[in-house]
């Protein structure tokens, strides 16, 4: 079943996806399962990202469980502002 979530803004958006994510995750960690992300560049994964590193919700992430994986990297240094490992990383 596919479920339509509707935000009023971004930042509300990010929210819900950061906690959504956790969720999933967690879920996994406790069916002793590894959840795969594929990161994605760009903009518009950008808040998520923050919110995820931030003080409130970093330590909700069970990371151990959680495997990362580039899904758009564009082809320049990692230290290059357009590269989204550069994103990632901050």
């Amino acid at each position: 079943m596919q479920k339509i979530v509707i935000a009023q803004d971004a930042n509300r958006l990010a929210k819900r996806v950061a906690q959504d994510l956790i969720a999933a995750v967690k879920d996994a960690a406790t069916e002793n399962l590894r959840f795969r992300l594929a990161l994605s560049g760009g903009s518009t994964p950008r808040l998520l990202y923050e919110l995820l590193a931030g003080p409130d919700l970093v330590a909700e992430m069970p990371w151990a469980s959680l495997e990362l994986f580039w899904g758009d990297e564009r082809c320049v240094p990692p230290s290059d502002a357009d590269s989204n490992f550069r994103m990632v990383r901050e």
